[in-house]
Order: structure tokens, then C-alpha cells, then sequence
């Protein structure tokens, strides 16, 4: 890396040296010539003559401060090639959003819309669907799943770069969910039975049809499978050829090992608890406050809850439940009941339910606040339904 000798460095005094060595000499040379002593083609005892010494030392002198000061200069400034060059940063178009690093998917007209809003010069893009052959289907979707209100469910792959996206358009009719196994389910409604869930690998190949119990509430879970909530309030779950016991009691919110069940030991007094399926640890949630409590919504990594108000009136409150400190934070803001989490669990995001453009909603779980950014203003185009993924 090339830099400039820093003040009071040994070039800046072996370069004053060679001026102070020139300058006496010089002044030497003037006293000598001044007394008369000039070269006039003599010489004494075959050596040099006095004024001819003072002329030698004077370019000897000069001679070698030239050189000492070309050799401390250039080893100071030449670049070592053993040293990375510094890359200076460049500002991203769009300074700290609200959103972070994360893109903003969503469905439009014309396919999957995805915003990036720190992006560099393209923060936009639609992504056209394409159908998944089997070997697509192997490798994966894990929870990058949406489902479009037009009748189609897309899988998002994500690929080894940040922009590196494609969507695969999986079902004309079916909400899928991906399980730690490989093992897919898929929700069928239908308005001549009951629901059915088709089960097996994720491949989709010998599914195997489970009838819904009469009643019964279905949730889908990423990385978990489909929970079914049936109306004697037992929780089962999809296994790759069946429905197997989940829980005594019904669930109203889950991630990959936490879940929020709803328990009533002495009826009809009932208590709202956080369950660590990993640990077994059980945590209670202090809904004294809340009133009555609508949609609840867990964080991946089961920190954060938010409870909806199940009135939505004037007046009501939504609340953010921090579960290590035990603490409720009201929030300034009606929650609709679509709402997306960030894989660390550090964001929350929804859109407003009241327009039908790209105005997203943005709660920070560590502050609390809720910021607004208007996809729109960066060319993103008009929405369709709720469906919203916050990619890494």
C-alpha cells in the first residue's frame, strides 16, 4: 500500500541531513574560494590542490545524500505486493434501512415481486415462476413457501448468492409445508368434503390422502409440518404417512421446537403458555392485560410473541411479549393477521391491509418501534393478498 512518510520519520531527517551536509560544504568551498584558493590547473606533490579537494568533497557529499534519501524514500513508498490494496466502501443507495439486509418478496401481477432495498442500482425485480421437476423438489424450499390468493403456491429456492433466486410455482391448489425430515404436506380444501392433507416425500410422489377430522383447525408450520387442532382440543401433527399426538392441548402459534398452546387445568380458568419442546421448559404469558386475545404469532427462535387484540376496535391494543424478560410492550399499531418474520427473529413485518400497494410495516423486536417503508417510492409494484417472505 502506498503512504506518505509520516512527519518526523527518518526520510524527513536524512533529507534535512543532506541539505545541512550540502550547505556546509558549499559554504567551505565559498570561504576557500574567497581566500584565493582557486583551481588553477596546479598541483602539489602530485595530489590535488586545496580548492580541487573542497570541489570533490562538495559532489561526494552531494553524491551520497542524493543517494541515501532515494533509497529511505523509495523503500518507504514502494508497495509491499504481499499487501492486500484498502477497497474503500461504497455507500448503498439507501442508508440504513429500516429493514436491514433483508429483501421484501412478495406476490404481484407478473410473478414473485422481490425488493432489496439496499440493493445497488436495481432494488426491484419480478421473478416469473417456473414448474419444479423432481430434482427441484429435492432440493428443497425449507419455509421459503407463498401462497398466491389466485390459486398457486410458489417455492422460493435460495441459491449460494444473495441475489441467486428462483421461484418454482408448486401447486395449483395446495398450502405446502417443509419438515426437518424432508417430508411435505399438502393442505387440500375442497367445497364437496372434508379437508385433506396428502403426506409423504418431498419429492411428491406416493402421497398418502389423511382425513381431516370434523371441525378441526389446521395451522402449517415451517420446518415443522401441519398441526391439527381438533374440537375435543387435542394438537396432532403430520408424520410422512399419518397423523401422530402433538400435544394434550390446542395450539395456537409454533415454531421449529417452541409452541404456544392454550391450557385450562381448571376450567374455566385457562392460561396461556410458552412450551421450549426442546428443554421441556414451560413459560407462562401474563394476558391480564390484553383483554382477549385473538391471533398470537411466535418469533423462529420462540423469544418474542406478538398477541393480537381478537376485537380490533377502537381503542384496543396489540402487545409484543418479550418472553426472557417477561415483558409486555403495547405497540402503536394495529397488526393484521399476516405477518412475517425475519430468519433471526429480529424483525417483524406486515403489510398495510388497507391499500393495495407495497407499504410495509417494519417492527424492531429489540426497540419495539414500527417503521413504514414505502416499497412503492423504489418502483415496486402493486401488491396481491398478504403473502410476504423477508429474505436473507
Amino acid at each position: 500500500m502506498w503512504r506518505k512518510a509520516p512527519p518526523g520519520s527518518n526520510t524527513q531527517k536524512l533529507g534535512a541531513l543532506g541539505i545541512e551536509h550540502l550547505a556546509t560544504s558549499g559554504s567551505d568551498d565559498r570561504n576557500e574560494l574567497a581566500n584565493g584558493h582557486r583551481d588553477n590547473g596546479h598541483r602539489d606533490n602530485g595530489h590535488p590542490d586545496k580548492g580541487q579537494r573542497g570541489v570533490l568533497k562538495w559532489l561526494l557529499v552531494a553524491l551520497v545524500s542524493i543517494i541515501a534519501v532515494a533509497l529511505v524514500v523509495g523503500w518507504y513508498e514502494t508497495p509491499d505486493p504481499t499487501t492486500t490494496p484498502e477497497i474503500p466502501e461504497v455507500a448503498p443507495t439507501s442508508t440504513n434501512p429500516p429493514i436491514g439486509r433483508y429483501q421484501v418478496a412478495y406476490i404481484s401481477a407478473n410473478g414473485v415481486t422481490i425488493v432489496d432495498p439496499a440493493a445497488f442500482g436495481e432494488p426491484v425485480r419480478t421473478l416469473t415462476p417456473k414448474y419444479a421437476t423432481v430434482d427441484d423438489l429435492l432440493n428443497g424450499f425449507d419455509s421459503w413457501v407463498m401462497v398466491d390468493p389466485r390459486g398457486k403456491t410458489y417455492g422460493l429456492q435460495i441459491g449460494t448468492r444473495r441475489h441467486d433466486l428462483t421461484v418454482y410455482n408448486l401447486s395449483s391448489q395446495w398450502q405446502i409445508s417443509f419438515n426437518d425430515n424432508s417430508i411435505v404436506a399438502h393442505e387440500v380444501g375442497t367445497t364437496k368434503g372434508p379437508t385433506q392433507i396428502y403426506v409423504g416425500p418431498v419429492a411428491g410422489v406416493f402421497m398418502t390422502p389423511l382425513d381431516v377430522p370434523l371441525g378441526a383447525a389446521l395451522l402449517a408450520v415451517p420446518s415443522l409440518g401441519v398441526l391439527v387442532i381438533t374440537e375435543s382440543r387435542e394438537t396432532l401433527v403430520t408424520t410422512q404417512s399419518s397423523l401422530a399426538h402433538f400435544s394434550d392441548w390446542p395450539v395456537l402459534a409454533a415454531s421449529a421446537n417452541h409452541h404456544v398452546e392454550v391450557r385450562c387445568v381448571e376450567t374455566p380458568v385457562c392460561s396461556l403458555v410458552i412450551v421450549d419442546r426442546a428443554t421441556g421448559n414451560v413459560y407462562g404469558v401474563p394476558t391480564e392485560l390484553i383483554g382477549e386475545v385473538g391471533n398470537v404469532m411466535i418469533s423462529p427462535d420462540g423469544n418474542h410473541l406478538l398477541l393480537l387484540d381478537a376485537s380490533k376496535g377502537a381503542g384496543n391494543t396489540d402487545f409484543l411479549f418479550d418472553v426472557a424478560a417477561s415483558e409486555l410492550v403495547a405497540l402503536n399499531e394495529t397488526i393484521p393477521s399476516a405477518v412475517a418474520w425475519s430468519a433471526d427473529s429480529a424483525l417483524a413485518g406486515w403489510f398495510d391491509p388497507t391499500t393495495n400497494e407495497p407499504e410495509l410495516r417494519v417492527l424492531n423486536v429489540t426497540t419495539a418501534k414500527v417503521e413504514t417503508i414505502d416499497l412503492s417510492a423504489l418502483g415496486a409494484p402493486s401488491r396481491i393478498g398478504q403473502s410476504l417472505l423477508l429474505l436473507p
